[in-house]
């Protein structure tokens, strides 16, 4: 039997700042952070509804490709926290132990 979790859900904004060119945008994602029974806790991002890399890591400008990519403070809204049957299946890479 799958051991039951707590999930919480909130949106996080980040904004990126390339060195390279100067451009500058933000992007928002919904975070997953899940509990399980035994204290032990994961986190995934997503985008659309999917689940996507750390947003923080591998940083890259859409205009000019730079890698010189700063991540800047982020904003977080919308917090919700509900009980999930068992832990859902992550593929690898696309998570983060907390």
């Amino acid at each position: 039997m799958t051991e039951p979790v707590r999930k919480e859900v909130w949106d996080e904004g980040f904004t990126f700042h390339c060195t390279r060119c100067g451009r500058i945008w933000s992007m928002v994602y919904e975070v997953r952070r899940y509990t399980g029974l035994s204290g032990q806790e994961w986190q995934t991002y997503c985008r659309e509804g999917r689940p996507v890399r750390v947003p923080y890591l591998d940083c890259m400008c859409a205009a000019c490709g730079g890698l010189r990519v700063k991540v800047l403070p982020k904003r977080v809204s919308r917090i919700e926290e509900v009980w999930v049957p068992g832990p859902p299946e992550s593929p690898p890479g696309h998570s983060e132990a907390v």
